[in-house]
């Protein structure tokens, strides 16, 4: 998205955004992140604060670069849609992307995940081998 576009964000778009960013959160974001995110959202409701730390995380190799620009434009295109909501909408956010990640964390990969739809499919059709089963076939 540009940053002069403005989305429709609903919950529709805030679920494929989830299941989107918890599949790239699979290489390099520790699990503990996204709960650091969402706790630091609720204490001090302040959408600039988040995305600092989200910044200062993606720097300190906490949070992976992919997952967390995706995180940052999420944001950036709440904060346009409904500026008035945003806190709110924004907490919603972070917790489907908890959701989405937790129903996938120990997975290797999850390439065929694009929205919410397809990560539905992927949970359905059992996954992906967990990570901890690697090169036992």
């Amino acid at each position: 998205m540009s940053s002069t576009s403005t989305v429709k964000v609903d919950d529709k778009f805030l679920l494929d955004r989830a299941a989107e960013i918890a599949c790239l959160s699979l290489e390099g974001t520790e699990k503990t992140q996204i709960n650091t995110l969402l706790t630091m959202m609720q204490n001090f409701k302040n959408p600039e604060k988040l995305e600092l730390l989200i910044m200062r995380q993606i720097g300190r190799g906490l949070i992976g670069e992919g997952a967390g620009r995706k995180i940052l434009e999420t944001i950036e295109d709440i904060k346009r849609a409904s500026p008035a909501n945003a806190v709110d909408i924004i907490l919603d956010f972070l917790g489907y992307v908890k959701w989405a990640y937790e129903s996938i964390e120990d997975e290797r990969t999850c390439s065929n995940i694009r929205d919410f739809s397809s990560l539905v499919k992927h949970v359905i059709q059992g996954g992906q081998p967990p990570r901890q089963f690697q090169g036992r076939r």
